[in-house]
């Protein structure tokens, strides 16, 4: 195994991170915040196991922050499937996952996620 360098970046150099959508929504795109939970760049599967994306297909992405794809408005399967880099039923069960959770969210507070039509 080969010891990487180790680099340290003192705190008053670094940009501050946002905090809020709003505070990133004008941000610098391909977004630099790898350790943002929207950022689509990073794959954690199930097992907590990290995944980059490949060598050189960064800057090939056609989104980096899935806020900002949720932003544009509704997308087909197909269309997430190639944002997520994923097969168009691994989206449809995605989505379905997140509806469930948004029902179940919806009942426990008494919203209208309830309502949501598939």
């Amino acid at each position: 195994m080969v010891a990487l360098p180790l680099v340290v970046l003192e705190p008053e150099t670094l940009p501050e991170r946002p905090r809020t959508r709003g505070d990133c929504v004008n941000g610098p795109r391909p977004c630099p915040w790898l350790g943002c939970r929207h950022h689509l760049g990073l794959d954690v599967d199930r097992h907590g196991r990290v995944t980059l994306a490949p060598e050189g297909k960064a800057d090939e992405q056609r989104a980096t922050c899935a806020l900002d794809v949720a932003e544009d408005g509704r997308h087909s399967f197909d269309e997430i499937a190639e944002i997520l880099n994923c097969r168009k039923g691994t989206a449809r069960s995605l989505a379905d996952r997140g509806r469930a959770k948004m029902r179940t969210r919806g009942e426990l507070l008494g919203g209208e996620a309830t309502k949501m039509r598939r």
